[in-house]
């Protein structure tokens, strides 16, 4: 386990929100390696929201991530877990609208913290701002190696034995070059196909990003 001193800055932080409910956590993610991620934190906070991508209904193309939010929304309302869409496949003028339209909804939430993994977008600095305490990115991959898209293909590409996963600050318009607040090691398993490979990175995300956010 590897932690970075700027970490400190995030010290006692989490800790809070986990005893007040007046505080708001939210989740940006859409794929696979995302949900588990989802489901543990949920289970910690549950005032949690869910940032994901709009799918079209003629499109047939999983979004688990969605399917949770969906289906807590339906048998556990009292939860509040909302699954917001801010943009989907548009122009940049369309997309730089939206995420306004979003961070007006941001403006009445009034977030504390934001946890993003494998999100899939640059989130602009004016939605970044909405978060009080800021927002940390979790990456699969032993940052700043395989920064980017794909880090787990990549990893297997390159015969890697071992990767891990980083909590890091979010960066201003670039992906993946924040402070490295925290990061765990694990081997990768041998002679596995790539979804097995990811869902045991799913696991690990899922089990330290609860340890995260209730041991700081």
């Amino acid at each position: 386990m590897l932690i970075n001193r700027a970490l400190k800055h995030y010290k006692g932080k989490l800790s809070a929100l986990m005893y007040n409910s007046s505080e708001k956590l939210i989740y940006f993610g859409s794929d696979d390696i995302a949900q588990p991620s989802l489901e543990a934190l949920h289970s910690c906070f549950p005032e949690l929201e869910a940032v994901t991508h709009y799918t079209p209904p003629t499109i047939k193309q999983d979004n688990k991530v969605a399917d949770y939010c969906k289906k807590h929304q339906i048998s556990t309302p009292y939860l509040k877990l909302e699954c917001h869409s801010p943009i989907h496949k548009a122009s940049k003028e369309e997309r730089d609208r939206q995420w306004e339209q979003f961070n007006q909804q941001l403006a009445v939430l009034n977030p504390t913290l934001g946890v993003i993994l494998s999100y899939g977008f640059m989130i602009p600095t004016s939605t970044i701002q909405r978060f009080r305490n800021g927002m940390i990115v979790v990456h699969p991959s032993l940052l700043p190696k395989y920064r980017g898209g794909a880090p787990i293909f990549h990893s297997i590409l390159n015969g890697e034995k071992e990767s891990g996963v980083s909590f890091i600050d979010i960066s201003h318009n670039r992906f993946d070059e924040g402070n490295i607040l925290y990061q765990v090691r694990t081997m990768l398993p041998e002679h596995k196909p790539y979804k097995d490979i990811e869902h045991h990175m799913a696991k690990v995300a899922a089990e330290y990003i609860v340890h995260v956010a209730t041991n700081l």
